[in-house]
């Protein structure tokens, strides 16, 4: 009965020690909610870039620490991944990532984030892949087969071998291809004669529910790890061909299912099975790792289908319904201590004071739910409420003290207890009184037993001291009374320093009879008395160390300097709980947002959060502790950690950081090089050109850190606009607005997962792009444009003064022939003056003389001769004087009714003799007898005896006169002669006064007659023209039959 009742102690001792012990792996859990694509999670794997990859039953995702990029099957895109379910991954030594899914084998193109589908194995089901150089192996619906990747040539390389039921397949260090099978064979395959070296793993007579192999894993030390689906895990030795069984659950009979091994060394590895992980070391208790409902730090599922260790030093956990948890490679493996219902644990959250005894237990003191007593090795507790058997006076405790066999115990507001640890029961309570030695206060915050065991107590009206002979309490007058004290801590000298709240920091030593106040000065206050003293501590150099709810001050050990920590110096809080020196001598402190710790040779400080392992950032009042084993533990508001320090190492791996998205206006984009069409992923880009309208955009970036994501800070700066680096902290994304036109060079870094900034930058080229009227091809026309504005502003300019220099000229010349004009005008003018009067003299007689011509006919022609030449050059006179009032505005025209025929006629006739002298033929063409006009009679005619002058006198032989009405009420009078055609260019020019043409320099005149003809047609508001027509110089004359009035 006793050996019974002793092995179920025993188990149950055993399995205690396992719940512990595996409850100090603590995993972050990664599911849907967290964006992966789903929570079945078959396998995983990590590229050269450190990208994480994890293959489900719902896509590929690829992980960068923050962000999910799924990849899922496209029927209308032939270049996605041929199916969602993907059962295995592989990254070969080329940087090639090959998928095997249950619709093929694919190749992953991370330029274009594509995959290549093999085409032979459409439609198999994949379900291992291994690679040797440039061999791919891969089983496919239970057979092996070998692709080369240079050839492109597909082997069915069982079935050459005859060799059927593949179920799995690896290459050992020596890359050597091993295979399992459903029967429950390994088998080595020799490349050179294709066949394969088969060994049975299981004993004859062995009877298993299954001989399915799982998985072959070369150990790095000369065997092969076995799985399997029903016997478990076994080892092959290479060398003598021999195998033999892991036990991997020594107290269980059940079939062990296999799905993975993670070798960490040569005797230490990881097993993923069906019934969660073993943690196998043969020189050390075989720790298994399973759900457990109570612990969220737990395994998430059972069902373990890969394992995985990255560049980091972490491992990745795959299940089939719990997602992905991970097992950071953190400074230090920190054990969470928290309230559970359905087993024994720790009774409240908020824990206070801890303290320990002789044998090694633990007192804990919580503000929540009472005393809890731990034994560290069992892990067992012991709780200790009001109205149980230990009749402890309050649920909140404060303050712990260990003396001897007995156990101090200080409540809020429910007075002191004392303990015997041996019965666990209270044998006395102490609450305030009147009396002297009386506690005035049933608030006691602090208990603290001193170098010559004497025990003091801090309560929130005044410090006292206990005098054991009298069982009585001393107060300490000489500090101020109606204070609420809150710490106490002593140095060498048996000093005792007090801390209060608003008070200040006092100090007391009876043996020397000295007290005191210590201050911190600063403007003339002290800082001490401006806040709450919440713990002092003096280490192990006799330095004094000031917890507030304002900072830390560190005293040295004379009391003549002090270094403060804040906030700005390294803190992540002002809020100050405790403080704690651990056997290295390096400090470490809690507060409001995390833990600290102080390097003891660096001074540096480096602080843990929840995203380390902690099991929260808030710690509580007062609630440090250093066991006998160097094991620190540390209260907070949701339980306690604990940690050995001397385990503590720093974490040197320095993340790659990459670009990982293109925003614009809070939109995925994808980047596009130099705008081409070939799209490449953000992570890969170098360059990008944005159009001047996209100058708004942001950029996401992540440092691939899995341990502590959180814990990265970044910086980014943007050369070309700033080269000031921006610290963003752990902000990943950066917004840019209204970038100026212009090139710039955007660099971002990161620090590590210690906090340290290291060289990791990543570059991306910037163009923002101008609107085509700005770009270098626009303004290289521009500039062409200016040269042919300038060249022809230059060339119109030059025409212009060419233009302005003729016009001058011209000018010049009509000024020049003006004067002229003027100079011929009034020389003939003035000649004509001359000649009119001595001709007007032989006029006059020879008008006589003509009375008398018939008595002198020996004279008869000469006179008729001179009379008509006196005619004509008094007629000349006139004109030449007409022509002059004409051009001065000075000649009046007196209108009447002329027959125009008959006027035409009367000059013909005067013009008869010199017509048959010249042997010329004069004909008149009329349609009518007579035409009468409106006109001046003496301007009419000499009109009509100029043209019929220049037709005589230019003509050949033909002179023709028509006379035709128009039904505009006009005479119209041709003057025709055959001589010699004018030419066009000299056809205007023929009107204007004193111009005659070359040809004609034989013939006479004075060169005004046309002019003066057409001056005399257009003052009687006609016309006088000039035309060829049919082949005759003609003179159009056109004269209105009416006046305007």
């Amino acid at each position: 009965m006793y050996k019974i009742f002793y092995s179920i102690l025993l188990f149950l001792f055993l399995n205690i020690c396992l719940i512990a012990k595996g409850q100090n792996t603590n995993f972050v859990h990664y599911t849907v909610e967290n964006g992966l694509s789903n929570n079945t999670v078959i396998c995983t794997t990590q590229d050269k870039m450190g990208f994480m990859w994890f293959g489900t039953r719902d896509g590929l995702n690829r992980f960068d620490g923050y962000t999910y990029r799924v990849f899922k099957r496209d029927i209308n895109n032939k270049n996605s991944i041929p199916s969602n379910s993907v059962n295995c991954l592989y990254y070969d030594h080329t940087g090639h990532l090959w998928i095997g899914t249950e619709k093929g084998l694919c190749l992953y193109n991370n330029q274009k984030e594509s995959f290549q589908l093999l085409n032979e194995t459409k439609s198999k089901n994949i379900q291992a892949i291994t690679c040797i150089e440039e061999a791919v192996f891969f089983v496919a619906d239970f057979n092996l087969f070998k692709y080369n990747v240079k050839t492109k040539i597909l082997q069915n390389i069982s079935k050459k071998a005859n060799l059927e039921n593949i179920t799995t397949v690896n290459t050992d260090n020596e890359k050597n291809i091993w295979i399992g099978t459903l029967t429950g064979e390994i088998a080595h395959y020799d490349s050179t004669t294709n066949t394969f070296e088969k060994y049975s793993l299981f004993k004859q007579g062995q009877n298993p529910t299954s001989y399915e192999i799982t998985l072959t894993k070369d150990n790095g030390f000369g065997a092969i790890l076995v799985g399997t689906v029903a016997d478990g895990l076994k080892i092959f030795d290479k060398k003598s061909k021999k195998y033999k069984n892991l036990i991997l659950q020594p107290r269980r009979k059940a079939e062990l299912f296999v799905r993975k091994v993670l070798v960490i060394s040569e005797n230490h590895f990881w097993v993923g099975t069906e019934d969660g992980i073993y943690i196998y070391q043969p020189d050390k208790e075989i720790i298994h790792l399973t759900k457990n409902y109570d612990n969220p730090y737990s395994i998430s599922d059972n069902a373990v289908y890969d394992l995985y260790k990255d560049k980091e030093g972490g491992i990745w956990a795959t299940t089939y319904f719990g997602g992905i948890n991970y097992y950071g490679n953190r400074n230090f493996n920190v054990k969470k201590i928290f309230p559970s219902l359905s087993k024994n644990s720790i009774s409240g959250n908020a824990v206070r004071e801890i303290v320990q005894d002789r044998k090694g237990s633990l007192w804990i003191g919580t503000e929540d739910a009472g005393l809890n007593k731990y034994n560290p090795i069992t892990g067992v507790f012991k709780n200790f409420m009001p109205g149980n058997e230990s009749k402890i006076a309050y649920n909140n405790i404060h303050g712990l003290a260990i003396d001897d066999n007995k156990l101090w115990i200080g409540t809020f507001e429910n007075g002191l207890d004392l303990m015997d640890l041996r019965t666990e029961k209270i044998i006395k309570h102490y609450t305030a009184g009147a009396g002297e030695n009386d506690l005035k206060s049933n608030f006691i915050h602090t208990i603290y037993k001193s170098q010559n065991n004497q025990i003091f107590f801090s309560t929130s009206n005044g410090f006292y001291q206990y005098n054991k002979s009298k069982n009585n309490f001393y107060l300490f007058k000489k500090l101020p009374f109606y204070t609420f004290y809150s710490s106490i801590a002593e140095t060498s000298d048996c000093t005792l320093w007090v801390g209060s709240f608003s008070r200040g920091v006092f100090f007391i030593n009876t043996q020397k009879n000295l007290s005191g106040s210590l201050k911190i000065m600063q403007n003339g206050i002290n800082k001490l008395e401006q806040t709450r003293v919440t713990y002092l501590k003096t280490d192990n150099e006799q330095n004094l160390w000031i917890a507030t709810e304002e900072g830390l001050y560190k005293i040295n050990k004379n009391l003549n300097s002090v270094k403060e920590y804040n906030t700005q110096n390294g803190l992540p809080s002002n809020l100050v709980y405790a403080v704690l020196q651990d056997s290295l001598n390096n400090i470490w402190v809690t507060t409001s947002k995390g833990l600290v710790r102080m390097d003891h040779e660096t001074q540096q400080l480096r602080a843990f959060s929840k995203a380390d392992g902690l099991l929260n950032d808030q710690f509580n009042y007062s609630s440090a502790f250093l066991d006998n084993k160097g094991n620190i533990y540390f209260g907070s508001v949701k339980g306690l950690i604990t940690f050995n320090p001397g385990n503590y190492k720093i974490n040197n791996y320095t993340p790659p950081v990459f670009i990982t998205q293109l925003q614009f206006s809070g939109k995925n984009v994808e980047a596009k090089k130099n705008d081409i069409n070939t799209i490449l992923p953000t992570s890969f880009i170098k360059e990008i050109n944005l159009k001047y309208d996209k100058a708004n955009f942001s950029l996401e970036f992540a440092a691939l850190y899995f341990t502590a994501p959180e814990n990265i800070e970044y910086a980014y700066k943007l050369s070309g606009l700033s080269n000031d680096w921006n610290y963003i902290k752990n902000n990943r994304q950066v917004y840019f607005t209204n970038l100026p036109i212009g090139n710039y060079i955007f660099t971002v870094k990161s620090t590590n997962g210690e906090g340290v900034w290291v060289d990791n930058e990543r570059i991306l080229k910037i163009n923002i792009l101008p609107p085509w009227w700005l770009t270098s091809h626009a303004k290289v026309s521009y500039l062409l444009i200016i040269f042919i504005v300038l060249y022809l502003s230059l060339q119109w300019y030059h025409k212009r003064q060419l233009t302005e220099q003729k016009r001058k000229m011209y000018l010049f010349e009509v000024n020049k022939q003006k004067e002229l004009y003027e100079t011929q005008l009034d020389m003939f003018t003035k000649i004509a003056h001359e000649i009119k009067t001595p001709l007007t003299l032989i006029k006059g007689p020879m008008d006589k003389i003509m009375k008398f011509i018939d008595q002198m006919p020996q004279a008869a022609k000469n006179l008729k001769i001179m009379n008509r030449n006196t005619d004509r050059l008094f007629e000349l006179t006139k004109q030449i004087l007409d022509f002059r009032k004409i051009e001065s505005s000075q000649l009046s025209l007196h209108f009447v009714n002329v027959d125009i025929c008959k006027l035409i006629y009367d000059i013909v006739s005067d013009f008869q003799e010199e017509i048959e002298s010249g042997q010329k033929r004069l004909s008149i063409h009329t349609n009518q007898s007579e035409s009468k006009i409106e006109a001046d009679t003496d301007s009419v005619k000499k009109i009509i005896t100029n043209l019929i002058a220049n037709a005589i006198k230019y003509g050949d032989s033909i002179l023709t006169i028509s006379i035709t009405s128009t039904e505009e009420e006009n005479i119209q009078i041709k003057f025709s002669n055959d001589g010699p055609h004018v030419p066009l260019q000299s056809q205007k020019e023929i009107f204007k006064p004193f111009i005659r043409l070359n040809k004609n320099d034989n013939a006479g005149g004075t060169g005004i007659g046309l002019s003066l003809a057409r001056s005399l047609a257009e003052l009687h508001n006609g016309t006088l023209e000039f035309m060829i027509e049919n082949s005759l110089n003609t003179f159009v004359l056109i004269l209105p039959t009416h006046q305007k009035q």
